[in-house]
């Protein structure tokens, strides 16, 4: 396999049932990257969808956009591992089609990354002062994972559980990453800093949506997968972290 990145940035985004908001999304993120000196590929994975979106992904016609089917559902964790897997990009980074994050934002976290020596950014949605909420209990969430990371990894960071994220490719591969669901999304940051990896964050904003529009996280069960993955990855030999 030939490991030499072929593009700049990798933009991957993983659908299931989006059909309203993908289209929106991309635009976006076409308007954005037009303004950018760089050569990038949009890789897209369907994870099963019912509503239209797989008819709309295989529609497109660009040669930057990437297709990746699902036959089934393998949650997000696993379509964003498998994006990793497959991205030619020297850097790399997760964009949500739901139209809760900013494609303009994106594009100032990947600008601040090459600029900056490190081999992770995370989008802060506190840090962009946007605390707005559609659910109270999901801000104490986001607020209580980001605690719990700083003291078990001594580190100071504002906002684990943001779905604007941004790696060095040639670091992030090293990574054995395990898990399926969103509690990837703090498999990701727990085990970069165990491997010692430099992480810094850029203010973003934040527009939710509600369960009504579409809102697939679990407050519950998911916030509960979150927290066993920031304690368990604490204390995992790291050898087994490296690929």
């Amino acid at each position: 396999m030939n490991n030499i990145p072929s593009v700049d940035l990798s933009i991957i985004l993983c659908c299931l049932n989006e059909c309203e908001r993908l289209p929106q999304a991309i635009l976006n993120l076409e308007n954005s990257l037009l303004e950018q000196d760089c050569s990038f590929e949009i890789i897209i994975i369907d994870n099963g969808s019912t509503d239209g979106t797989i008819e709309y992904i295989d529609r497109l016609d660009k040669g930057y956009i990437r297709k990746i089917f699902n036959t089934h559902n393998i949650g997000k964790g696993g379509s964003i591992k498998k994006g990793i897997q497959q991205a030619h990009g020297k850097f790399c980074g997760i964009f949500d089609p739901d139209l809760e994050y900013s494609a303009t934002d994106f594009l100032d976290c990947f600008n601040y990354m090459k600029q900056n020596d490190c081999d992770f950014v995370l989008g802060s949605r506190k840090l962009g002062g946007d605390k707005v909420y559609k659910y109270y209990f999901n801000y104490l969430g986001v607020t209580f994972l980001a605690n719990l990371t700083n003291i078990l990894y001594q580190s100071n960071l504002t906002d684990t559980a943001t779905a604007t994220k941004l790696f060095r490719s040639s670091f992030i591969k090293k990574i054995n990453l395990q898990r399926n669901g969103f509690n990837l999304d703090f498999e990701l940051v727990c085990r970069t800093l165990r491997m010692q990896g430099k992480i810094q964050e850029f203010p973003i904003t934040y527009s939710p949506r509600t369960k009504i529009e579409g809102k697939k996280i679990k407050l519950f069960r998911d916030g509960f997968s979150a927290i066993l993955a920031v304690i368990i990855d604490r204390f995992i030999p790291l050898r087994f972290l490296r690929k």
